[in-house]
């Protein structure tokens, strides 16, 4: 049972458990399909990237 709207706000300390089960009952696909795709399962940064992270004198 996944849900129909990305939780993009919440914390990956309660995104992986979930994702680990929806892979565990076969929904890998659509698990990740509901986080943004691979590439935002993988990011663990900021949601945006500043300007000053952009020219370096902020750490990500």
């Amino acid at each position: 049972m996944s849900s129909p709207v990305p939780m993009r706000a919440a914390s990956p300390i309660y995104i992986a458990p979930r994702l680990l089960a929806e892979t565990a009952q076969g929904g890998v696909v659509n698990a990740l399909a509901n986080e943004g795709g691979l590439a935002t399962t993988f990011w663990a940064g900021p949601e945006q990237i500043s300007k000053g992270m952009r020219e370096g004198a902020v750490d990500i």
